[in-house]
């Protein structure tokens, strides 16, 4: 079993793990019925049943009802393999969601490390797509940062990612500038759905995430940030700025510490007095 391809199947054994990837459980002559239709061949029952034994032997397969699927050990261990892989190869997914999943008690704490802003930015829109499907109805996620970009490049995705919230208002934000652009970005953010204030004391020196007791901080060095306030200092409109200079300052080579802890305590209290500021 160790000439396995479901990518192109040309034996039966793969062409019967190909299609209990899709239906299942199923039995002979289900399996039979599906290999006729999805590869039009004639495969006598036999054929059929000597290879799904041959999967069970394997631990590849599993009888339930005198039916068969995949063994789910086996799809979690196939998944694991491929989802590494993926990652160990892409030049642009640096880190699997999963790896939030290492935080299983308080006080676990986990380091990332990210070459630009911009890959920080793709790694965190994944992670609120996977706080979104695991989090309580009522449930915050609050946010500090000094400057408001989102908006600026990804509108679409953050009103894609909001309107996922089974609450009207999910996300707390506070905003540590309040320029123009930042006021147009806060302003966007609030008109769909989001809470967004203006803090001064936001993300003084880290930006901040809360979801639930996940709490993650990141810092922006000097020079860059450097950039991005006479950037957004710069411009008074929306219609005015050079987006390719912004996203090339994004895209500005550092090492951007990422850092994740889970921390029931002191994430109550910082969505605590986040929201307070709300209530004012």
């Amino acid at each position: 079993m160790n000439n396995i391809s479901i990518i192109e199947p040309k034996t039966v054994k793969d062409r019967v793990i190909v299609i209990l990837t899709e239906n299942f459980p199923l039995s002979i002559n289900e399996l039979k019925i599906k290999l006729k239709i999805k590869y039009n061949i004639k495969v006598s029952y036999q054929a059929v049943h000597k290879a799904v034994l041959e999967l069970c032997k394997f631990k590849i397969a599993v009888q339930e009802d005198k039916k068969y699927l995949l063994k789910k050990e086996w799809v979690r261990d196939i998944y694991n393999i491929s989802e590494q892989t993926y990652i160990n190869y892409s030049k642009i997914k640096k880190y699997s969601i999963n790896i939030l999943k290492e935080l299983r008690k308080n006080g676990d704490i986990i380091t990332l490390d990210f070459e630009n802003i911009s890959e920080l930015d793709k790694y965190f829109i994944e992670v609120m797509d996977y706080f979104h499907e695991i989090l309580d109805y009522n449930d915050k996620i609050i946010m500090h940062y000094k400057h408001n970009w989102w908006p600026l490049l990804y509108s679409q995705k953050e009103d894609d990612i909001n309107k996922k919230s089974p609450i009207n208002k999910r996300f707390y934000c506070l905003c540590g500038s309040n320029t123009p652009l930042d006021k147009w970005a806060c302003n966007f953010e609030n008109k769909i759905g989001m809470k967004v204030i203006f803090n001064k004391d936001a993300a003084k020196h880290w930006d901040l995430h809360v979801y639930k007791d996940i709490i993650v901080q990141f810092h922006i060095n000097k020079k860059i940030m450097g950039k991005i306030d006479n950037f957004f200092g710069e411009y008074k409109s929306i219609k005015d700025i050079d987006l390719k200079r912004f996203i090339d300052i994004l895209n500005f080579k550092d090492n951007i510490k990422v850092i994740i802890t889970r921390n029931h305590e002191l994430a109550n209290q910082i969505i605590k007095s986040t929201l307070e500021l709300f209530e004012k």
